[in-house]
């Protein structure tokens, strides 16, 4: 079995894999929207809960869209209609939101986990000053006010010192809620006027009994990290047309793009046409939906490598246009080739020459690149080249896939001959299992059918080691485990050896690389060249893995950190970026902070770490593993292995979790703490009573973290 950290080291790898697996079927390209909708002046209004002094004025959008596909929310579950307008205060919104039961959150600092409504509004299209409004309704006899919650994300100072003053009223409704709202033009310093542009989104929220489900105003689902995902509003004297349709794309089998359309009743019947610029790509035919309203699917071919879709739109009936983002087939047919299962045949096995290799879904790989080669070097446990597995134990496979366009892919796997072979049939395996109770067998049962659950095991066991490299990777660690050496830790067992053996294997054949990174200079760092100054690395959440180079390199500036390096707590600033799909090697960051110190002037003994949730997992496993490097680390609602806590038992320690934390549980902080507490370690712990996920702003925004972290200096 795995240890402890082994476990939640692949518990997480999963659960990053599955969210990067919806995100692809979201991506879209990282260009900003270039639809422009008018915004009417609206005088007359007051923010009082009730939509009657609206009337039929406003922009309306009809089509607030699901984040399941292109439809809207059964009418008796979820849906919702926004008006805008705007006057001399600020942007004005009436929501009206059908939602058939009213459920709405416990953790006053999680408002968006269940009923709620979010809005993101941005001095213009990704602008680097914007706010978030949340708002839970007050409609649920648990909770009957109405809770906010203001994210301030503005860049400039000045803007930072004025209070940003929003209005916010609900009321019930037959079946549902409104809500009416306005965002003030003083959080930006705007004076607004006709033909000024500002950038707004909203979300609505809504958590039954199972996942939370929510819809939204396209073209992207990502605002909160991304200003320019938000939808261009153009103040005006007259409205533009009503947005009665709403389209968006899928990669199917990453053979084509399946465009869903969705439209009001008023359309169905209608003729949908799908463009790129001038040329056609398919057509279809609202009809009528699950729902009630209109809805087509269109399905148009993969664009070519490395010639993306750049200008995808949808016309209904030849004249509504309909807004809609090509995906990044380029970035997603990359992912698709990184993820493609290989398999050796068998992974563990038992004569001299080696296992051949190859893609489990062959033809699918041919799609992506073509007919390809596969080329493999094999290495010993010593790390030398070998033909043919001599002796029994560890063996490395390097795999080169090449493809018809060139670039090759590069694999690693681990690979194990056992010293002689198994009779499986023959082989009689004793049953210590304990059937959960959640199966619903007898205990009595169970106990009495031992020899069926330990058959069953066994072929198990037969098939794991034949089909899957964690076969290969246990045996070998147990086989290089010297009797006596005890319960292994996360850092110690097999896979922890297997990541040892694999980095100092790819530093070898120069295959290891240290991570990209983006960097912040204190003001002064080029004036005073003999200057030797802190160093503080920030490691990432597995959400930012997948942001391309520009989105990621602008990410940390929504956070106060950046300001306060550069001035009130100077020092080099680097944050490494994580590939998609990986996780943080220690190995790998630290080759990356030997490069930092060649190329910087750094300060050895004042070498800090931290790191938000992936990378609170990160900063725990990098410094277990090289203790000696640091000055200080705080690890935010992330975890490690508490049994291997003595090797930071020399090492100065803040930790940081939330305790209604619902993506990393709060115990893996906890525990964490208690083993160094029970070695007299120096480690503090902040708790975030209520707090979410998502405690790394306030941390990383307190100035108290700067002051604790820059007041240690590296033990000798």
């Amino acid at each position: 079995m795995r240890s402890l950290f082994g476990a939640i080291h692949m518990r997480w790898l999963f659960v990053c894999l599955v969210l990067l697996a919806v995100n692809m079927a979201w991506a879209g390209k990282s260009s900003t929207a270039t639809q422009v909708y008018d915004i009417p002046r609206l005088d007359g209004i007051t923010i009082d809960g009730h939509g009657e002094d609206w009337g039929t004025r406003g922009f309306a959008v009809h089509f607030l869209m699901d984040n399941e596909g292109c439809r809207r929310l059964l009418p008796d579950d979820l849906s919702a209609i926004a008006r805008l307008g705007w006057n001399a205060q600020g942007l004005l919104l009436l929501l009206e939101v059908r939602d058939d039961r009213a459920n709405e959150s416990d953790n006053d600092q999680a408002l968006y986990a269940a009923d709620s409504i979010e809005l993101f509004l941005a001095s213009e299209l990704g602008g680097q000053d914007a706010f978030q409004l949340v708002c839970s309704p007050g409609m649920d006899p648990k909770h009957p006010v109405l809770r906010t919650i203001l994210v301030d994300r503005r860049k400039s100072a000045v803007l930072q010192t004025i209070p940003i003053s929003v209005q916010t009223i609900s009321s019930r409704t037959p079946g549902g809620y409104q809500m009416e709202v306005l965002l003030p033009w003083s959080a930006f310093q705007i004076t607004p006027s006709v033909g000024r542009e500002v950038a707004c989104q909203i979300y609505v929220n809504d958590k039954d009994t199972g996942p939370r489900k929510q819809c939204h105003w396209f073209p992207r689902g990502d605002t909160h990290a991304n200003n320019a995902s938000m939808q261009r509003l153009r103040l005006a004297d007259q409205r533009s047309a009503p947005v009665l349709a709403s389209a968006t794309t899928w990669l199917e089998h990453l053979r084509r793009i399946r465009v869903e359309v969705a439209a009001t009743t008023e359309l169905i019947g209608k003729a949908v046409r799908v463009r790129n610029g001038k040329t056609v790509l398919g057509t279809g035919r609202l009809q009528r939906a699950e729902d009630g309203n209109a809805a087509a699917v269109v399905n148009i071919p993969l664009s070519a490598p490395g010639k993306p879709y750049d200008a995808l739109h949808v016309d209904i009936d030849g004249q509504t246009p309909v807004q809609v983002i090509s995906p990044d087939v380029d970035a997603l047919r990359a992912t698709a080739i990184r993820q493609a299962e290989f398999r050796f045949n068998p992974f563990v096995f038992t004569d001299f020459a080696f296992p051949a290799g190859d893609f489990v879904d062959a033809p699918l790989m041919e799609d992506l690149i073509g007919r390809y080669t596969v080329q493999t070097k094999f290495y010993n446990a010593a790390h030398q080249p070998v033909s043919v597995a001599n002796t029994p134990g560890r063996y490395g496979a390097v795999v080169t896939i090449t493809g018809e366009q060139g670039m090759p892919i590069k694999r690693y796997y681990t690979l194990y001959r056992q010293p002689e072979p198994i009779n499986w049939n023959a082989l009689v395996m004793s049953s210590g299992i304990e059937l959960p109770k959640g199966l619903g067998i007898a205990a009595a049962v169970a106990a009495e059918q031992t020899a069926l659950v330990a058959d069953y095991s066994k072929w198990m066991l037969a098939e794991r080691l034949a089909r899957n490299e964690d076969g290969a990777v246990l045996l070998a660690g147990l086989a290089e485990t010297v009797p006596g050496s005890g319960k292994a830790t996360g850092r110690t067992d097999a896979w922890g050896r297997n990541d040892r053996w694999w980095a100092e294997q790819q530093q070898q054949i120069g295959a290891l690389q240290a991570y990209k990174y983006v960097s912040y200079l204190p003001d002064g760092y080029a004036a005073d060249t003999q200057k030797r100054w802190p160093l503080l690395l920030v490691l990432h959440g597995s959400g930012e893995r997948s942001m391309d180079d520009t989105a990621f390199a602008t990410y940390f500036n929504q956070y106060k950190m950046i300001g306060y390096a550069k001035t009130d707590y100077p020092c080099v600033l680097i944050a490494p970026h994580c590939p998609p799909g990986e996780w943080w090697s220690p190995y790998r960051l630290n080759m990356l902070l030997d490069a930092l110190q060649q190329s910087y002037r750094i300060d050895p003994d004042r070498v800090y770490l931290t790191g938000l949730s992936m990378g609170g997992f990160g900063t725990f496993s990098w410094a277990m593993e090289f203790p000696e490097r640091f000055a200080a680390i705080a690890p935010i609602c992330g975890g490690a292995d508490p049994a291997d806590a003595a090797r930071l038992q020399q090492l100065p320690i803040w930790v940081f979790h939330g305790t209604k934390d619902p993506t990393v549980p709060f115990a893996y902080s906890q525990k964490m703490v208690d083993a160094l507490h029970a070695l007299q370690a120096d480690v503090q712990f902040r708790v975030y009573p209520n707090g979410s996920h998502d405690v790394w702003t306030e941390t990383f925004n307190d100035p108290l973290l700067y002051q604790w972290l820059f007041a240690h200096t590296r033990k000798k």
